[in-house]
């Protein structure tokens, strides 16, 4: 696996529309596991209300419901087949599609590669406040990151060039730390050549060679002042640190989306959901001396992430031998729901119940990393008091049907995103009907779908 920035470092920006120091969501998470010390009980019970703390006060789950039974949406995929089918939408980035947009030719040499490569990631990358930091597990894989988010602050634009440098197209890459920044390079014509990809940040400069300009060279344009968004950042003749990004073992994953019968994909034209381990504790307005709502919250990022639905009917047959649902997403889940008639009742002292875990780390000194996790608690069963979450009831608007809310299952508030799902007690809710509907929320990045729907619009689609 490549090696990236850990994810437990918290940088400290200044550049415009990098990360502000303040207090990070993990930080607040870690209290909670310092102050209930053992108590696994008191653990989970204080992580869950924080997280539906969150859903309450920075999310739109009844505009959400409301958007999917209006059946409005910018495009539909439905699975025809008979069987359960991986799909990738057209709407996504695959690596082929990739490929295409960077334009990269057989006779170009390193220098055009990386260009090119500069040029398709400052077209799609968006800057501001980062959900999540430079080494969420999630951004190793850059068709998740593409597909999903295209948001972020200077150290996740770096670590997105690396990685489609380095993974894609078997470049040498690295992240380069700066005097308050973070940047990128690409290691050709015998030096380390800085391509800054992120929108607000110094930018790509060509030497007398027409090359990458170098980093002593940077050094000499920010003394001249002739770089862009610039505070010293090249304060020194000394290089600095290249870390350098090795090449992932596995290939890029396309974005497949697993559809049972009769299943389908709905693009919506908002943001209702968004999971973060960082910025709603990072959206605090100190000139009102209050967090921002959940309104002003989601429209920090409305504009590059959206919202798709992924809805699966679910019949008897598709639960295990002991009753079990299990569900598997590529793209990270942020909220999830069953849908059944109003109608359907089920046993309180046995109710559905969605799994979870808690995830958090610790920076005790400059050395030391505690990773922290209810998985610590454990029973020798395997079994975690109260780490199972009961659903919350929202009704439809016709008032036929209902959803059991299980979003605070989710890790909407760790740095490890919820990809699996596993359900227990559900099969009661067949009693009196032969399938349910299980509704999965999901993030993706806003531009290539435009860009696909203006073609189509093009073509006469």
């Amino acid at each position: 696996m490549r090696k990236l920035i850990p994810f437990i470092l918290v940088f400290i920006f200044f550049l415009p529309g990098c990360s502000q120091p303040m207090v990070t969501n993990y930080m607040a998470l870690e209290e909670i596991f310092t102050e209930h010390k053992d108590d696994a009980v008191a653990i989970t019970k204080a992580l869950i209300a924080r997280r539906r703390a969150f859903l309450n006060n920075y999310t739109k789950i009844p505009e959400l419901i409301k958007q999917y039974e209006k059946n409005e949406y910018l495009i539909e995929i439905s699975n025809a087949e008979a069987g359960k089918n991986s799909l990738v939408a057209p709407v996504f980035l695959s690596q082929e599609s990739i490929e295409k947009r960077i334009g990269i030719k057989k006779e170009d040499n390193e220098s055009i590669k990386s260009q090119k490569i500069y040029n398709f990631a400052t077209k799609y990358f968006t800057s501001g406040t980062s959900l999540y930091r430079e080494g969420n597990p999630d951004f190793k894989n850059p068709s998740i990151f593409l597909n999903g988010y295209m948001h972020g602050n200077c150290g996740i634009a770096a670590n997105l060039f690396t990685t489609i440098a380095t993974q894609i197209f078997k470049l040498k890459s690295a992240m380069l730390a700066l005097n308050g920044h973070i940047a990128s390079a690409i290691f050709h014509d015998n030096e380390w050549r800085i391509y800054d990809s992120y929108p607000d940040g110094v930018g790509f400069f060509q030497n007398g060679q027409g090359l990458a300009a170098t980093y002593k060279e940077m050094v000499i344009l920010d003394r001249q002042g002739k770089l862009k968004n610039s505070n010293n950042l090249f304060a020194t003749t000394q290089d600095n640190l290249f870390q350098i990004t090795e090449e992932e073992k596995e290939s890029y994953n396309n974005p497949h989306v697993l559809l049972y019968p009769k299943g389908r994909m709905i693009f919506l034209n908002d943001l209702y959901l968004i999971t973060t381990d960082n910025s709603y504790e990072q959206t605090y307005n100190k000139q009102k001396k209050r967090y921002f709502s959940k309104k002003q919250f989601l429209k920090l990022y409305k504009k590059s992430i959206n919202n798709f639905i992924v809805e699966n009917p679910i019949r008897r047959q598709d639960l295990d031998a002991g009753g079990k649902l299990r569900y598997y997403s590529k793209f990270p889940v942020l909220g999830a729901f069953i849908k059944i008639p109003q109608k359907v009742q089920y046993d309180s002292k046995k109710a559905p119940y969605l799994f979870t875990f808690f995830f958090t780390t610790a920076n005790t000194n400059e050395k030391t990393v505690i990773k922290r996790s209810t998985k610590e608690y454990y029973d020798e069963n395997g079994n975690f008091y109260k780490a199972l979450v009961e659903p919350g009831t929202i009704l439809s608007n016709n008032k036929k049907d209902k959803y059991l809310d299980f979003s605070a299952a989710i890790n909407n508030l760790e740095p490890i995103m919820t990809h699996e799902l596993n359900f227990f007690n559900i099969e009661q809710l067949f009693k009196d009907n032969d399938e349910v509907t299980l509704l999965t929320v999901h993030p993706f990045a806003r531009r290539p779908l435009i860009e696909f729907l203006e073609s189509r619009s093009n073509n006469g689609k």
